[in-house]
């Protein structure tokens, strides 16, 4: 190469590099302004929200003569009230005119009836149920509320404007004497063994309640899982708690007078007040767990699910029994995930008596996802495929 040419090259060469540092600078500069600048657009475009318009959400418990409460006991008659309020940030009210969306989801807990909608009002009544394991909670959230007005700036002919949500986003009544629960895993979900199912309402939004354990009803359905469509065990009638995942959901179908009797109530012992309610949930006692299994594979059948099914009787004044066998079958179905109804398999129900006895039940609709039992035995379940 001779001088001439090298001499080009490297000029060129010099030129690439000082083009490429002058781009690299552009560019960090450019993104050092964004970094700034973003925020604080940001900031300005979320405090002229805030500033605009908001909703104001009041949750409140009351009791049976409409008085707010912030506490309660097992047997009381208690109402939740949820109510949204629109308003401009001078405390005008919205017009309906100009509230084009308002939406919010609802979660309770021991609250088991749909909620009727009055208005940006929802209104659920229960009672307290007997044993209570927790303390009721309610809770907003997934909140919304989009307003859209004649516009106050030249060239536009509508403002939009998102509200900010604020107020009581949760709320928790305390329930005294609360009862010990059952040795279950932790919920993930779920909702009651007592009440209808699990449904949306909306005021110009959505309100999706978890049903609760309030006396009688349906069975309330916790998360179906993957697989395809989960099954319905349906309304159940017998009042309880329903936390349990590995289920879609659980129902006694047996008359709610035929369980009392089975558990060892008498007509007098109903007339005095005194019922029965079920506690359902996955179940951690690791060492009935390992037994119900070594028993399941005995017979060549394996394990799919562990459940605590607990039956108990509850008297007027409070006390509990749990009760462990039936004097009469108590008929109960199970409403299998989607990944187990579809699977193909037929299921059945094992359990041990109290003496340590294997009790086998067997599936006895002809429903693949579901899988409905004679019970005379209750207690850690296992849900098993059949040889």
């Amino acid at each position: 190469m001779d001088e001439t040419v090298f001499s080009d090259y490297l000029i060129g060469k010099e030129e690439i590099k000082m083009n490429f540092k002058s781009f690299v600078k552009k560019a960090l500069m450019t993104v050092l302004t964004l970094a700034i600048c973003i925020p604080v657009i940001l900031k300005v475009a979320n405090v002229n929200a805030a500033a605009e318009a908001y909703v104001d959400i009041k949750i409140q418990f009351l009791n049976a003569a409409g008085e707010e409460i912030t506490s309660a006991s097992p047997g009381d008659q208690v109402t939740i009230n949820v109510t949204a309020t629109p308003q401009y940030a001078d405390g005008t009210a919205i017009p309906s005119e100009e509230l084009d969306y308002l939406g919010f989801d609802v979660f309770t807990t021991y609250f088991n009836e749909d909620p009727e909608i009055n208005q940006n009002v929802l209104t659920a009544t229960v009672t307290v149920p007997e044993p209570a394991y927790t303390n009721p909670i309610c809770e907003v959230y997934n909140a919304e509320a989009i307003i859209i007005r004649p516009s106050t700036v030249s060239g536009q002919e509508y403002d939009r404007l998102v509200a900010e949500f604020r107020g009581d986003m949760s709320k928790e009544l305390t329930v005294s004497p609360l009862s010990e629960a059952p040795d279950c895993d932790e919920p993930s979900g779920g909702g009651s063994n007592g009440g209808s199912d699990d449904s949306s309402s909306s005021s110009g939004g959505s309100s999706n309640p978890a049903p609760a354990a309030g006396g009688g009803g349906g069975g309330a359905a916790a998360p179906a899982g993957n697989g395809g469509a989960a099954g319905n065990a349906g309304a159940s009638t017998v009042g309880g708690i329903y936390t349990a995942t590995s289920m879609n959901n659980v129902a006694v179908t047996s008359p709610l007078a035929t369980v009392a009797a089975a558990a060892g109530l008498s007509e007098a012992d109903v007339a005095a007040g005194a019922n029965v309610r079920t506690y359902i949930c996955d179940s951690r006692d690791r060492e009935m767990k390992d037994a119900l299994k070594a028993v399941a594979e005995t017979g060549g059948r394996s394990v799919v699910a562990y459940l605590n099914v607990d039956l108990y009787t509850i008297t007027k004044a409070g006390v509990i029994t749990n009760v462990r066998n039936t004097a009469a079958p108590v008929t109960m179905t199970f409403g299998l995930p989607g990944s187990l109804a579809n699977a193909g398999h037929s299921y059945s129900i094992l359990c041990l008596n109290p003496d340590g006895t294997p009790a086998l039940f067997e599936d006895i609709d002809t429903n693949n996802a579901t899988i409905t039992i004679n019970a005379t035995a209750f207690g850690t379940y296992a849900v098993v495929i059949n040889p």
